[in-house]
């Protein structure tokens, strides 16, 4: 499996229209296969409290495509708003 490793930067949590809970990632691996895209993210917590271990999320590629679309109209978006964004730390 592919991947690569993002760091991601504490910000400060959306409010969701139905009270669903808010988890907020360290380190982010995104790997794939043939069949499925993994988000691999680590240092999770969940509604202020660590998690036992790291939390993924499997999806197909087609999901996966929809969610680098949304993720990137998104960015977009928030750059249109706040300006553009710094580069991460290596």
């Amino acid at each position: 499996m592919a991947t690569c490793m993002h760091l991601l930067e504490q910000v400060t949590p959306v409010a969701f229209q139905n009270d669903e809970h808010v988890g907020r990632a360290g380190r982010l691996q995104v790997g794939f296969n043939a069949f499925e895209f993994v988000l691999h993210f680590e240092d999770f917590v969940i509604d202020g409290v660590a998690t036992a271990g790291p939390f993924a999320i499997v999806a197909t590629p087609a999901m996966a495509q929809v969610f680098a679309a949304t993720l990137s109209e998104s960015l977009a978006q928030y750059e249109q708003r706040f300006g553009k964004i710094p580069e991460p730390p290596k």
